[in-house]
């Protein structure tokens, strides 16, 4: 495993560790092995590692742990939230059960997260980020079957590994998300008007789900005027109104236009989601004219409104 050329994109903890030349001599070796035998070395050191705990250690992990630590959050309101989420979703999408596991690197071949703020597995593979890499992934299954176009959503629990601070920023928590992937022209038009359509979609759902006013933030980087469907469409939802020109600065790989979701709330705003187009469909098909458009939103904080 050679060192990065950028010192910012190397640990410190690695620095570390490489300061010593028999271990970096090893990461070097488990770096160059085959995916297979890469995961039987690991499996055999954590099995040995594992064997070594007692139940004393065990508890002594779940409460030092913040990946293991049961939620906060009122269990039977975020189960009926999660239901009710999908039901609204399931006259225009196809809901999904994911699985809570993703290919390593789902999160960072297309979506450019960095590896550090994912939690891996030794079976080479990631804890569930974000429901709409997944979602991304079997559409593009479907797309390549000769599907023309397809609208899924799933609820998820996820979980991410960079440190959240606030009452309502959690390690793991639940996520209702939809992808709308469609073979069309790329163009600036065509994003507007797919992503309009994810956008109204939760936010009305976000409405419908907390009883509270939603304010959707749309910032396009061309300066286009948000698009007309968009406009007609908060016309007819009451809870819900529009800020063109807003929307808070966030994940890199929209591209040129983003949508936020607000809460407005006696306390104040609460942010509960985004989204806008991506190019994902571009490094999971061959397809030049496959598009996508995602979005989410947060159960929890939901929940907790």
């Amino acid at each position: 495993m050679a060192e990065s050329t950028d010192p910012d994109r190397v640990h410190p903890a690695v620095r570390r560790l490489r300061a010593d030349p028999a271990v970096a001599a090893a990461l070097d070796t488990l770096a160059g092995l085959d995916r297979g035998d890469l995961t039987t070395v690991l499996l055999e050191v954590l099995s040995e590692r594992t064997r070594q705990l007692s139940a004393a250690d065990v508890r002594r992990l779940h409460t030092a742990d913040r990946f293991v630590r049961p939620s906060t959050v009122d269990a039977v309101r975020l189960a009926h939230l999660r239901a009710s989420g999908l039901r609204l979703l399931t006259d225009r999408y196809e809901p999904v059960e994911l699985a809570p596991l993703a290919p390593m690197g789902a999160h960072t071949a297309f979506a450019r997260v960095d590896p550090r703020n994912v939690v891996s597995t030794e079976r080479q593979a990631e804890v569930a980020a974000d429901p709409t890499n997944q979602l991304a992934l079997v559409a593009a299954d479907r797309m390549r079957a000769g599907d023309g176009s397809v609208r899924l959503t799933a609820a998820q629990k996820v979980t991410r590994a960079q440190r959240f601070d606030g009452p309502m920023s959690f390690p793991h928590f639940s996520l209702l998300g939809v992808v709308v992937a469609s073979r069309s022209k790329r163009t600036a038009t065509n994003d507007r008007m797919r992503t309009a359509e994810v956008a109204l979609d939760l936010a009305a759902t976000a409405a419908e789900l907390s009883e509270c006013p939603v304010r959707l933030g749309w910032l396009d980087s061309t300066g286009s005027e948000p698009p007309e469907p968009l406009l007609a469409g908060i016309e007819t939802l009451p809870d819900v109104g529009l800020d063109p020109g807003s929307a808070p600065s966030g994940s890199s790989y929209y591209r040129g236009l983003r949508f936020s979701l607000t809460l407005v709330t006696p306390d104040g705003p609460v942010g509960i989601g985004d989204g806008g187009p991506v190019d994902w469909m571009t490094h999971l098909s061959a397809d030049r004219t496959a598009c996508l458009s995602t979005g989410a939103i947060s159960l929890d904080r939901l929940a907790l409104v």
